[in-house]
C-alpha cells in the first residue's frame, strides 16, 4: 500500500510507504520512502518543477546502530547529528529558514518526548503538559510557532500548536 503524506510527494510506484513534509517558505519537500525491500531513501520534492531528487549524504554515516537511531541535519554538506544522551530514538521531523529542527525521541524508559534544536541553543526538551502519552514536535515555522501532537491519559490523540 503507497500513502503520501503532503499533496504529489509519491517518488515511485513501487513503494510501500512515504512521508513528505512541507518546509518552511520554501519550494522543496523533504521525505524519505521505503521500497518494496523495506529499505529507506531520502529524497527532496521541488513543488515549482514536481520532480524528486534522490538526498544524498556527502559522507558514509549510520544513523541505526544498536537499535539506536539518530536524526540529522544537512545543511550545505555538513552533517549535524542529533542524538541526545540517554534517548533510544531520535527523529528530526522539521526544520525552518533558520536551520532550528524539531521532532521527537524516545527516553531510555520508552517515553516520547518533542525537542527542538538550534546551534545557539542546542536542544529544548518539549512535553505538552497534557501529554500523559507522549508529545511529538514535527513542524515549526521561522516566527516559531511550533505544530505537533500529544497523547492523552485517555489515549486520545490531539494536536497543538505553541508559540517557542
Amino acid at each position: 500500500m503507497t500513502s503520501a503524506v503532503a499533496g504529489g510527494c509519491q517518488p515511485a510506484a513501487k513503494i510501500w510507504t512515504t512521508s513528505c513534509w512541507a518546509s518552511t517558505g520554501a519550494a522543496s519537500r523533504p521525505g524519505f520512502y521505503n521500497d518494496a525491500a523495506g529499505a529507506a531513501h531520502g529524497y527532496t520534492y521541488d513543488t515549482r518543477t514536481q520532480r524528486f531528487s534522490p538526498v544524498q549524504l556527502p559522507v558514509s554515516a549510520d544513523f541505526v546502530r544498536d537499535h539506536v537511531t539518530t536524526g540529522f541535519l544537512l545543511h550545505r554538506g555538513r552533517i549535524e547529528q542529533l542524538s541526545f544522551g540517554g534517548r533510544t530514538n531520535t527523529q528530526a521531523l522539521g526544520v525552518n529558514d533558520q536551520g532550528n529542527v524539531v521532532g521527537s525521541f524516545l527516553d531510555a524508559a520508552g517515553a516520547m518526548h518533542g525537542f527542538v534544536w538550534s546551534h545557539r541553543r542546542g536542544m529544548t526538551q518539549v512535553d505538552d503538559e497534557f501529554g500523559a502519552g507522549g508529545t511529538l514536535v514535527n513542524g515549526l515555522n521561522d516566527a516559531g510557532q511550533l505544530v505537533g501532537f500529544y497523547v492523552d491519559a485517555a489515549g486520545n490523540t490531539n494536536g497543538f500548536v505553541a508559540s517557542r
